[in-house]
């Protein structure tokens, strides 16, 4: 291929070439914001599940529904926290 017949191509294509560019890229990104999302979906509902669970056996122990209640809280930040870190790549 010649300059001359890059050029044409450029003049005849640069709009349909720059759209794609920017629909790759802008995928891309909605895809990586996406992963990251449906990540935290799955750490949440696991960490809900966990502290539900243990919210129900404390109360079935005798202790207060409060108590219980924010158990069920600290549970579910801890395997959030503990979800997010990531670990470092050698």
């Amino acid at each position: 291929m010649h300059f001359a017949d890059i050029a044409a191509t450029w003049a005849l294509y640069k709009t349909q070439i720059i759209v794609g560019l920017v629909v790759v890229v802008v995928a891309f990104l909605l895809l990586k914001t996406m992963v990251k999302l449906v990540k935290f979906a799955l750490l949440l509902g696991i960490g809900a599940a966990i502290g539900v669970g243990s919210a129900y056996g404390l109360t079935r122990l005798g202790v207060q529904g409060q108590h219980a209640y924010w158990g069920a809280v600290g549970i579910t930040l801890a395997v959030l926290l503990l979800g997010s870190f990531r670990r470092r790549k050698k």
